[in-house]
């Protein structure tokens, strides 16, 4: 005998779905920054849908009209947050976003009230549209990405061509703060030719996939293990192939080593495990007594991931063999080794750490290849002030009264030699890849 099939299944279906899809963008990001811990995020979202689903059955099985009303009401709500979440644009007040998760749970508590068969059907599309919405990305990365090339040859420079060429991204510097780097080179006698210029995005994850694609992938996002999409194109960076002089790569945040072709490559993990989870945790429930305790362990980690970049980067082949190295390094980026201490003190701290790496690697250049090097520096976008002065973690570190400096809007690209200045003509920082060589499709 077949058992009756439940009238509660459709609202729990479609609650675990709405929850699946809410993971999904984070395992992405996981799976390609390597920021966090993959086994942590994968606990957390098991542990987030066992939460899901009995909550949506507890509440279908209230007696009376409860049952009924109650689960879809609060499907609809958390549908319509998500959808103003997701499609809603960040600068919209948090009443404006409220109103598609009321709206929903208006809907769906008429359609409960009325029509039980016409709430299973809606409840069924809503757990379809959350597994469509959550295989988008990938379908998309599949879709819009495609294999361009890049060849490494950096062009003639003063009618030499430079044996070796290096391009350090240092991360989170405005241009106004970086005129203190230039003058430190050119203070021990090298050529220095700077200029200020906007950031093609807001973010890493949208300047450095525009820098190797050579498209504008403003608002890019994730899309899988090696790529990032926007609403128009997707860059991989397994779908990138190298020819030419031989290049290493140093970094972190991004899939670098997926580039195929590349003599040398060091991509860090910054694993983001259960501890920083307890602390956020805790920050919440008593602030001013565990955010020192954060704060030393989100320098801690940070100044971790400093010193890892510097070994893998001091091993590099290039430094014996010459060709082309990308070196992205995590400074001025907060936070700093003094935790706890205003923004403006930890900023200025990590800009003398990365003025001193900048420094000797300029003078380690010189003494291995002689003239024969040229030493690019630029930044993927400014200091992300309100982003660090929302943060659990820094909401105590006095952000009320930044310098002018630090919200300078725009970043440095500079380029060091020990011959006369040469002319640049670059628009966007995008633009430092012509150091490197030249893009084709």
């Amino acid at each position: 005998m077949r058992s009756e099939r439940s009238p509660h299944r459709p609202v729990i279906t479609a609650a675990l779905a709405l929850c699946l899809a809410g993971w999904t963008a984070r395992i992405v990001s996981v799976l390609y920054h390597h920021h966090q811990s993959l086994a942590v995020i994968l606990a957390l979202a098991a542990l987030s849908l066992l939460v899901c689903g009995w909550i949506a059955a507890a509440l279908s099985r209230l007696p009376g009209a409860w049952g009924r009303l109650t689960a879809p009401a609060l499907l609809g709500l958390a549908l319509g947050w998500a959808c103003g979440e997701a499609y809603l644009p960040d600068t919209f007040p948090t009443a404006v976003s409220l109103a598609p998760a009321l709206g929903a749970a208006v809907l769906f508590l008429i359609v409960a009230a009325r029509s039980p068969a016409l709430l299973s059907r809606l409840a069924y599309a809503v757990a379809a549209g959350s597994l469509l919405f959550a295989a988008t990305p990938t379908a998309m990365a599949w879709l819009l990405a495609r294999d361009q090339g890049l060849t490494v040859a950096p062009p003639a420079l003063s009618g030499a061509t430079p044996t070796a060429t290096l391009i350090v991204l240092l991360d989170e510097l405005p241009a106004t703060p970086a005129r203190r780097i230039a003058t430190a080179l050119q203070q021990r006698g090298f050529s220095v030719a700077a200029l200020e210029v906007p950031s093609v995005g807001r973010n890493t994850e949208e300047v450095l996939p525009s820098i190797f694609s050579g498209r504008s992938m403003k608002d890019g996002v994730p899309c899988g293990q090696h790529t990032v999409c926007t609403d128009r194109a997707a860059f991989a960076f397994d779908q990138l192939a190298l020819d030419g002089m031989p290049l290493d790569i140093v970094g972190f945040y991004h899939p670098y080593c997926a580039i195929r072709g590349l003599r040398y490559c060091a991509m860090l993990d910054f694993s983001d495990g259960w501890e920083r989870w307890l602390c956020r945790a805790k920050i919440r429930m008593a602030p001013e007594h565990f955010r020192r305790e954060c704060q030393q362990q989100a320098a801690q980690d940070w100044m971790t991931l400093l010193a890892d970049v510097d070994e893998r980067a001091a091993a590099a082949p290039f430094w014996n063999d010459g060709g082309a190295m990308f070196l992205h390094l995590p400074l001025p980026h907060p936070p700093s080794a003094t935790a706890g201490d205003p923004m403006p003190k930890q900023f200025t701290d990590n800009l003398a750490l990365a003025t001193q790496r900048v420094v000797g690697m300029a003078e380690r250049l010189h003494q291995r290849f002689g003239n024969g090097f040229r030493l690019v520096i630029f930044s993927d976008h400014p200091l992300r002030t309100t982003l660090w002065c929302q943060n659990l973690v820094f909401a105590g570190t006095d952000c009320q009264h930044l310098p002018q400096e630090l919200l300078d809007p725009r970043v440095p690209l500079m380029v060091v030699t020990t011959r006369p200045a040469p002319a640049l003509g670059a628009r966007l920082n995008a633009d430092v890849l012509e150091y490197i060589g030249r893009r084709h499709p």
